[in-house]
C-alpha cells in the first residue's frame, strides 16, 4: 500500500511541474552596453554583454557563444552579464554573440531560448603612397630653407562593411608626421561603409632615428578615442650633409699662347683650380629602399652664387709718342696710373659653360658632378671645382692731348698688376632630375669662400671659410653670373707731365 501511495504522489508531483512548465513564457533579451547603442567596436576594447530574462517560472541558465570564435576573450560565459575583449585576431570580422536560456523545473527542461546580437571589430587599413607595398612607406624631411613639405598621398579604409560610415582620426603621436602641414596634428576622416577608399596626406616633421618609427595610429571617433589600429612610416632625410671648399692652386699671370699681347691671371699649374668641392649627403636612416618613387630621382650635387665679382688690371708706366709736327714746349699731362674695374654684384646664379648643360646646377657634367646619395647603389660625394679669372690687355694707348685738347700723340701704358675680389656661397644640395625644376634643387647645407688675388703679391690662393652651416638662403637661378652684365668704371692716381 505504501509502496503505491509514493507512486500516486511522484504522479501527481510529476503532473503539478508539467502544468508549471506549461506556464512558462521564458523569453530573453540582449544588449551591449555601448554609447548611443554602437555595435562597432575596435580590437582590444572590452564590451558588455547584457541578456535580461522574462517570464521564467524556474531556474534560469545560460551560456554564451561567439561565432566566429577566434579572437574573442569571454570573462563570465554563463553569466547573463559578461564582459567580451576582442583581440587581434577578431579585426576585420563580423561577430555574432548568441545566448541560450533555459529555464528548468527538475526534472523537466520547461522551455529553451535563444538572443542574439551583432558586432563589428572593423579593420582600418591605411596605405602609405597609395600602394600596399611596406617598402615604399617614406617621406622627405620638411625644408626650412626653402619653407617647402614633401607631401606622401595616402589612403584608409575600413573592413568588412559595416553597417554605418566609420569616423576614425589620425594621430601622430611622435610628432614625427604632419597632416600635412604642421599645425595640423591630427586627421579625421570619415571611411565608407562600403571600404572606398579616403584619401589623406602626411609630411615629414621630424627625422626619423630608425625606419618604421613614425606612428600613425588610428583612434573611434576622437583623438582621444579606442584605438582602432595603427601603420608606421619613416621620415627620412641626409645626415650627415656637407659642402667642404678646399684651397686649391696659387694665382699667377699667364701670356696667351695665340695673342702675345694678352694676359690672363688664373691659377699657374694647369692641373689645378682654385677651390676643389666636395659634397656629401648620407640616406638616413640606413637600409631604406633607393628603387622607391621617393628616393630613385634623387641627387647630391652642388649650387653656387658669385655675391660679388671684382677684376681690376692697373697700368702704369707711360711712355709717350709724339705726333710729327707737334710745337715744341707742348705740355702733356696724364695718369700715372690707370685702372679699369669691371664689378659684378650679387647674389648671381654661378655655372660651368655651357650654362644649358648644368641648368639647375653649378655644375651637372663633370664626372662626379651629380651622384646618388651615400646609403643606395652608386652613391657617394659629388665632386667639382672653380677657377676665377679673367684675361686684359698686357697695355693700352692712351690719346696726349695738350691743353686745348688737341690729339698730340700717343701714351702707352705698361701693365702692373692684376687684382680679383670675388666672393661666393655654395651649397651641398639635392636635385630631383625627374622635376627638373628650380623647386627640385633643395640646399642641405652651405659655406662660403673668397678669391682676393694681387699679382704683385706672392701665394695667392682663394680662401675657404672653415666648416659648413645650415642653409640660411636658397640658391638663386637667376640672374646670370656673367661678365657682359658687370659695371665698366676706371680709376686714375697721380700725374705725370711730358714737354715737347
Amino acid at each position: 500500500m505504501k509502496t503505491a501511495a509514493r507512486s500516486s504522489l511522484k504522479t501527481v508531483l510529476t503532473l503539478v511541474i508539467s502544468l508549471a512548465c506549461a506556464m512558462s513564457s521564458l523569453a530573453v533579451d540582449v544588449t551591449i552596453d555601448s554609447p548611443s547603442d554602437q555595435d562597432i567596436f575596435c580590437k582590444d576594447q572590452t564590451v558588455q554583454f547584457k541578456a535580461t530574462v522574462t517570464g521564467a517560472v524556474g531556474t534560469v541558465s545560460q551560456f554564451w557563444t561567439f561565432t566566429p570564435p577566434q579572437g574573442v576573450q569571454v570573462t563570465a560565459p554563463r553569466s547573463l552579464t559578461t564582459n567580451v575583449m576582442f583581440t587581434q585576431q577578431a579585426e576585420g570580422k563580423e561577430i555574432e554573440a548568441k545566448i541560450t536560456v533555459v529555464d528548468i523545473l527538475l526534472p523537466f527542461i520547461c522551455v529553451v531560448d535563444t538572443a542574439t546580437i551583432k558586432v563589428f571589430i572593423p579593420k582600418v587599413e591605411i596605405e602609405i603612397n597609395k600602394t600596399s607595398a611596406t617598402n615604399d612607406d617614406v617621406v622627405r624631411l620638411k625644408s626650412t630653407v626653402p619653407n617647402k613639405r614633401f607631401k606622401a598621398l595616402c589612403r584608409a579604409r575600413v573592413q568588412p562593411a559595416l553597417p554605418q560610415d566609420f569616423t576614425v582620426v589620425l594621430t601622430n603621436p611622435d610628432g614625427k608626421l604632419g597632416f600635412p602641414e604642421a599645425a595640423h596634428t591630427t586627421k579625421m576622416l570619415v571611411l565608407p561603409k562600403d571600404g572606398l577608399f579616403v584619401d589623406f596626406e602626411i609630411s615629414g616633421q621630424l627625422a626619423s632615428e630608425n625606419k618604421r618609427d613614425a606612428v600613425i595610429q588610428v583612434h573611434k571617433d576622437t583623438a582621444a578615442g579606442t584605438k582602432c589600429g595603427e601603420n608606421t612610416a619613416t621620415v627620412f632625410s641626409f645626415d650627415p650633409a656637407d659642402i667642404t671648399v678646399g684651397s686649391g692652386g696659387t694665382y699667377g699671370i699667364i701670356k696667351d699662347p695665340v695673342d702675345k699681347d694678352l694676359r690672363t691671371y688664373t691659377v699657374a699649374r694647369k692641373d689645378k683650380a682654385a677651390v676643389n668641392f666636395s659634397a656629401a649627403g648620407v640616406l638616413k636612416p640606413i637600409g631604406l629602399d633607393c628603387t622607391i618613387p621617393q628616393i630613385v630621382p634623387l641627387r647630391i650635387g652642388i649650387s653656387q652664387n658669385c655675391l660679388q665679382v671684382v677684376n681690376s688690371v692697373t697700368y702704369g708706366k707711360p711712355k709717350i709718342k709724339w705726333k710729327k709736327g707737334t710745337p715744341k714746349g707742348t705740355v702733356v699731362k696724364t695718369p700715372t696710373t690707370v685702372a679699369f674695374h669691371s664689378t659684378l654684384d650679387g647674389p648671381r646664379y654661378d655655372f660651368i659653360k655651357p650654362k644649358e648643360n648644368n641648368v639647375p646646377l653649378y655644375d651637372r657634367t663633370s664626372p662626379n658632378a651629380l651622384k646618388p646619395p651615400t646609403g643606395c647603389p652608386g652613391g657617394g660625394s659629388a665632386f667639382s671645382n672653380d677657377m676665377p679669372s679673367f684675361t686684359a690687355s698686357s697695355f693700352i694707348v692712351l690719346v696726349a692731348r695738350d691743353a686745348n685738347n688737341n690729339d698730340v700723340g700717343d701714351i702707352t701704358y705698361d701693365q702692373e698688376k692684376m687684382e680679383i675680389d670675388d666672393s661666393f656661397r655654395t651649397w651641398c644640395v639635392t636635385l630631383d632630375i625627374i622635376a627638373e625644376a628650380q623647386e627640385a634643387v633643395i640646399p642641405l647645407r652651405e659655406t662660403t669662400w673668397l678669391l682676393k688675388a694681387d699679382s704683385t703679391q706672392k701665394d695667392q690662393k682663394a680662401s675657404p671659410k672653415g666648416d659648413s652651416i645650415a642653409p640660411t638662403t636658397n640658391p638663386v637661378q637667376a640672374p646670370d653670373c656673367v661678365d657682359s652684365d658687370a659695371v665698366q668704371s676706371r680709376t686714375r692716381t697721380g700725374e705725370v707731365i711730358f714737354t715737347r
